[in-house]
């Protein structure tokens, strides 16, 4: 069986999507649930000439905000404004949503890529009348972590007074049917417009945290497509209790329970004494400004690289750096093997810089290829360089793009994706150079992202391409100063341009497949903000010399230099790839042979 697709990660599944939603049984209420969230919308407009906001998370291909729209727009009275935000973590769902908008007097829309539960997500929204997690979607979030962040993030957007709309599946859906994956017990679902979808397997987990998980591997295709398509996703039951919990301790109240969007039409509440695991939708109220917080906003840390601040203090960081981080000499290396992988001939060049956080090693080697490498020696014909910089990070990007200068005979891609995730480097091809630089590999926190990352950057290589890798020192990711975090044992790291950074905290957990992995809680700011400090979190996974290496043997990569530094790496001192084992820095120059 071919390799799972993330599910809402490819051009293919938003149609398959919009088709599967639109042949759901009448039990799964979508017409219901679609009058239901137009009504409050028209509900949360008190005053015929009161602007409202209402965010819509999980907003896939926009159906709801389409819906919601339509019924602004018919209502009575013209007066006052609809603004709509749509929040997807899948840019080809947001694709979608964006062709399929129609515009409409009064109503303005907003397509935002986000990941809800990972924190930051929600970054920069606030004063938002009606928010909506529908369709179930709360079920994506796999750990109570996420489920938590979320439901915080999720009240700071909230203006006092606004609600949140959450709606569950029952628990035997997830258990059982996984992700309404029977349907009658039919082995092929046929869908709308000759879509069909096929169960192939169904897992049910119980995680550490107590949650219990379905996975359902399943294939979908259409008369319309070449080749069917094999896709995954991954559900978490969730009860009643659970969000009254979650409500309790992140400050928001409920306000009603509805058995069912019928009944909610009808405004049959639920009694709210009752516990249980049957479908459930939730009205939740953020009641005041100063109402008491469980979790402080001081103490809630934003996931590093996802606030517009960031970016700046994260260059200010990079130059910053000691002399044993070898800042100048990565970019030396990269910036040789870049013209080395341009031979003189008249062949282009394309480069893969993943994790490029503002194009920093973009940059470097793009002016080097202006002044040395545009040109074929032999025939002095102009070559093209492109490099596809890819980073899971728009405000990095938006830095990325801001920096970039236009040089000769240079075409720049900036990508948002997340290097992990299955069909992040979806159509990327015959790259000639794929470099993860800076240590980013340890950003990769769980084997099974280190493996799809792997399986997805060979796929991306031409035959003969390299991968270049480095890693930082176990002891600096598990230890006393992992991610960066002591500089010497100063309390607070003064940087270039204002700028500082103070660690809070420190915490190193041994995951579920055995490995390890350092979080790092800390305070960041700059003398030019006008907004104060920031606490932010980044978590790094250590990463032995052995890893690697059983990486590239399980997806057929093969290593063909390893260097104990970048210093090495220029004088070419290769490491020794046989007698070595360990845990300290590396480079490695890995290629694609077949």
């Amino acid at each position: 069986m071919a390799a799972p697709t993330l599910a809402y990660s490819t051009e293919l599944f938003a149609s398959f999507y919009d088709a599967m939603v639109e042949s759901l049984p009448p039990e799964f209420e979508v017409g219901e649930s679609q009058m239901f969230y137009g009504d409050l919308a028209l509900k949360s407009a008190v005053q015929s000439d009161a602007g409202v906001k209402i965010l819509d998370l999980c907003t896939g291909t926009g159906s709801i905000p389409r819906r919601i729209a339509d019924v602004w727009a018919g209502r009575d009275g013209k007066r006052g404004s609809l603004q709509i935000i749509g929040v997807d973590k899948s840019e080809e769902m947001l694709k979608v949503a964006r062709r399929e908008w129609v515009e409409v007097p009064g109503v303005e829309v907003e397509w935002r890529r986000g990941s809800l539960g990972q924190r930051g997500a929600l970054a920069g929204i606030e004063g938002v009348d009606l928010a909506l997690i529908s369709a179930g979607s709360f079920h994506h979030l796999t750990t109570r972590e996420e489920q938590l962040v979320t439901m915080a993030e999720v009240k700071e957007c909230l203006k006092p007074g606004g609600l949140l709309v959450l709606n569950l599946f029952a628990v035997d859906e997830i258990i059982f049917e996984v992700s309404s994956g029977d349907h009658g017990a039919a082995e092929v679902w046929h869908l709308k417009d000759g879509f069909w979808k096929q169960t192939l397997d169904k897992v049910v987990d119980t995680l550490k945290d107590g949650g219990v998980i379905g996975t359902e591997t399943f294939k979908v295709g259409c008369w319309k497509w070449e080749e069917e398509m094999v896709c995954m996703w991954t559900l978490r039951a969730v009860w009643w209790e659970d969000i009254r919990d979650l409500c309790e301790e992140v400050g928001l109240v409920i306000q009603q329970e509805f058995s069912s969007f019928h009944d909610a039409l009808d405004g049959r509440s639920a009694g709210m004494e009752e516990t249980g695991e049957s479908g459930r939708i939730f009205v939740i109220q953020r009641q005041n400004q100063n109402d008491s917080d469980a979790l402080d906003k001081a103490t809630i840390p934003t996931s590093a690289y996802n606030t517009a601040l960031f970016p700046s203090f994260y260059d200010a960081m990079v130059a910053s750096l000691p002399p044993e981080f070898e800042v100048l000499e990565s970019q030396t290396f990269y910036r040789n093997l870049a013209l080395s992988a341009a031979p003189d001939t008249d062949v282009d060049v394309k480069i893969l810089d993943l994790f490029t956080g503002t194009g920093r090693i973009p940059r470097h080697i793009a002016a080097a290829w202006s002044t040395r490498a545009g040109k074929c020696r032999s025939c002095g014909k102009c070559r093209s360089l492109q490099i596809i910089g890819l980073d899971n990070s728009e405000e990095m990007l938006k830095a990325a793009r801001r920096k970039w200068m236009e040089f000769p005979s240079v075409d720049i891609e900036w990508k948002l994706g997340a290097l992990g995730q299955p069909g992040a480097l979806a159509n990327i091809k015959d790259m000639d150079l794929a470099l993860i630089s800076d240590g980013s590999f340890h950003l990769l926190a769980t084997h099974q992202e280190q493996l799809v990352a792997m399986t997805e950057v060979k796929n991306a290589l031409k035959v003969g391409g390299h991968l270049i890798l480095n890693l930082f020192a176990v002891d600096e990711l598990v230890h006393d100063d992992f991610s960066l975090g002591d500089h010497g044992g100063l309390d607070i790291w003064h940087m270039k341009h204002g700028y500082w950074k103070q660690t809070l905290d420190k915490a190193v957990v041994t995951s579920e497949d055995g490995g390890m992995t350092g979080t790092e809680t800390f305070k960041i700011g700059c003398k030019e903000w006008t907004t104060g400090s920031m606490v932010c979190s980044w978590t790094l996974r250590a990463v032995w010399w052995e890893d690697i290496r059983e990486l590239c043997e399980e997806v057929g990569l093969v290593i063909q230099q390893e260097f104990r530094s970048f210093a090495d790496a220029l004088c070419g001192r290769d490491a020794d790839m046989e007698a070595e084992t360990g845990d300290g820095g590396r480079i490695f120059v890995i290629q694609r042979q077949s």
